[in-house]
């Protein structure tokens, strides 16, 4: 037996949210949905990369202390001169990948993560193809520090997805209470990628992990 609210049966499932939708909670969540669609696969694609660093953690320090090979290949920060060798492929997808790169600094090694954009790529046309995201003396606090701020992204990015979604909603929907819309909307965070990781609807992506090597 369906649930009614407001006089409409809720019997509408949509990805990731708990409840059912009436069919004007599904039409507006049509639209809002169009209108969030290009954020969400960039949330989901930045919620995959931190998922895939994560899964490394366990092996990064041994493949970084061995010795860097002499033919280990190098990429140049792009409005520097600075040369990076690359020591291991963090994340690859077809629009970037993220590089955990070490050079010698006198007689220390620095620690740096580099995004490198695919060369055909609008962004690396105007701007290059390389970013040196961060960098430090101490490969844990690196990665530590990468993790912690990229949750915070997505955090930061997940509330605009929603706060995006309103607005279009309060301009076509007036009338309609959004609060169920939103929160549907909302659950697609992380809906994509729960499923290539086998994770239920709703749970949670990144988890507070501590580097300790």
């Amino acid at each position: 037996m369906f649930l009614k609210r407001n006089g409409e049966t809720c019997e509408h499932p949509v990805p990731g949210f708990p409840g059912l939708l009436t069919d004007s909670e599904q039409k507006a969540y049509t639209e809002a949905l169009d209108s969030v669609e290009k954020f969400l696969r960039e949330f989901n694609e930045g919620a995959a990369a931190l998922s895939a660093v994560e899964k490394q953690l366990p092996k990064i320090g041994k493949l970084v202390a061995e010795p860097a090979a002499e033919d280990m290949e190098s990429v140049t920060i792009r409005g520097q001169d600075s040369v990076w060798q690359i020591r291991h492929t963090l994340y690859k997808s077809t629009r970037n990948e993220l590089l955990l790169c070490t050079r010698e600094d006198g007689q220390e090694i620095k620690y740096g993560i580099v995004e490198r954009f695919a060369h055909n790529s609008v962004y690396a046309q105007l701007n290059g193809n390389t970013d040196l995201l961060m960098t430090s003396n101490q490969l844990s606090l690196l990665l530590q520090d990468y993790l912690d701020g990229e949750r915070r992204n997505l955090q930061n990015f997940q509330k605009d997805i929603e706060v995006t979604a309103e607005e279009t909603l309060a301009e076509k929907f007036p009338s309609l209470d959004h609060s169920r819309v939103v929160k549907a909307i909302s659950a697609r965070c992380g809906e994509q990628t729960s499923a290539k990781n086998g994770q239920a609807p709703g749970e949670k992506q990144t988890r507070n992990v501590r580097v300790r090597f």
